[in-house]
């Protein structure tokens, strides 16, 4: 995930595209949902 942040921070979304979320926080969010599911799968 840090990795993610900090490549975002390298590489700006130049131009301003009709999506609100950028390609950096959308691949946030998918890790952090990928990382809670691992976690929490043997729980349910």
């Amino acid at each position: 995930m840090t990795s993610v942040a900090i490549t975002g921070l390298i590489y700006h979304a130049v131009s301003r595209s009709r999506m609100y979320i950028t390609w950096d926080g959308l691949a946030l969010i998918i890790l952090y949902l990928g990382g809670m599911y691992v976690i929490y799968q043997n729980l349910l």
